[in-house]
């Protein structure tokens, strides 16, 4: 499943390590499911299905089938970003977490053709890996190896075929959803148009699922809470990726620059630890602030108050800012010539109210999250 907002997926994450050039995530929620997924088949589906293995030998079967389900999921997941990459397309990581994977685009695709190639990529994925496990399972049983080693393949099997299936009803933003969608777009060449009949379809889908869970928990089946929250995440992230779109819409023609502040407070290179805090820190009240050099405010760097506590202040009126100065990250500034969006969204990702403002090196002012928000609900009540 695509998505542009990390938003939608809850608590944090932490970096596992980077395939094609993308950055894989795991997302703290995952261990969950990890877990759940994992004691289910270890206490309940193999100890079934094989009562002669020892306990022992499930609960081996169970965390290695778990590890390869999962692997299988960030296949799936890989399969869309590379198409998407292939396609010009930026993707900024992957992420496991409690209800499976996503991919995090950067913008929506730009015609309907490509829209359906990297939806249909991952359901594709999903489908021939249960074909290969399911032959891997039927090999391995006909020449007499033990359920132990064949037990898993036929898990892995189904749940992957089950895996493209489910992910291609056209609720969007399922990867049948942007199937859909992308039929749509083709079909009245709109894509808000078909953004808006798909997702409207995407949430009909997530209403039928918390409808389900209600029937089943009632029922006396507690499983019914799973489609509870399943319903209600991809009934969020339909109207998410909606709303996105039409913030991308209202600031397509919007630069950083439009909207940009030239009241950036900095601290010119070469500035003392003692001149910084009193004259600086406690007088703009902020906790960090940049460090610029030369009459063109070149950016080379940024201070944190922590950082200066760090140094002995016997030492402040000797030592220049330099010694406690570090980069600025990408996520912390932005192009002047970038869109709106980008900008919004980096803020988004990282909590921030604002953004350095950054061209050819020169640190030109802030952009702030509320100027943007104050623009997108005036071009709205414009547009009614």
């Amino acid at each position: 499943m695509g998505i542009n907002n990390i938003d939608m997926i809850p608590f944090g994450s932490f970096r596992l390590g980077k395939i094609y050039g993308i950055s894989i995530e795991i997302n703290y929620t995952w261990f969950i499911i990890f877990g759940l997924v994992t004691a289910a088949l270890a206490f309940a589906y193999f100890p079934t299905l094989y009562p002669q293995l020892s306990v022992g030998v499930t609960i081996v079967m169970g965390f290695i089938t778990s590890v390869l389900f999962f692997g299988s999921v960030l296949a799936h997941e890989l399969m869309h970003s590379i198409v998407a990459i292939k396609n010009g397309m930026e993707v900024k990581k992957i992420t496991l977490f409690i209800f499976g994977g996503v991919s995090q685009l950067s913008d929506e695709p730009e015609t309907p053709g490509i829209e359906f190639k990297m939806a249909i990529a991952g359901p594709g994925t999903s489908f021939v890996l249960g074909i290969v496990f399911g032959l891997i399972a039927i090999g391995s049983s006909s020449i007499g190896l033990s359920p132990a080693i064949f037990g898993p393949f036929v898990w892995l099997g189904i749940i992957n075929i089950l895996l493209a299936v489910f992910n291609m009803i056209p609720g969007f933003p399922l990867d049948g959803g942007r199937v859909f969608r992308s039929i749509l777009w083709a079909g009245f060449k709109d894509m808000k148009k078909a953004t808006k009949i798909a997702a409207r379809v995407g949430q009909g889908f997530a209403y039928l699922l918390i409808v389900g869970g209600l029937i089943f928990i009632f029922s006396g089946l507690l499983d019914g809470l799973w489609l509870i929250l399943i319903g209600w995440f991809l009934n969020n992230a339909a109207q998410g990726s909606y709303q996105q779109l039409l913030l991308r819409d209202s600031l397509k023609d919007v630069n950083v620059e439009k909207l940009m502040k030239a009241d950036a407070e900095a601290m010119p290179a070469g500035t003392k630890l003692k001149d910084a805090v009193d004259e600086y820190f406690l007088k703009s009240n902020k906790a960090v602030l940049p460090v610029v050099k030369g009459p063109k405010a070149d950016l080379i760097g940024e201070v944190r108050i922590n950082d200066v506590q760090l140094i002995p202040k016997s030492e402040w009126e000797q030592k220049d800012i330099e010694q406690v100065t570090k980069p600025v990250s990408d996520e912390e500034k932005v192009g002047l010539q970038e869109n709106a969006m980008n900008a919004l969204m980096k803020m988004s990702e990282t909590k921030a109210d604002k953004l350095l403002v950054v061209s050819e090196s020169h640190l030109k002012g802030n952009v702030y999250r509320d100027d943007i928000m104050r623009l997108i609900k005036i071009k709205s009540r414009l547009s009614r």
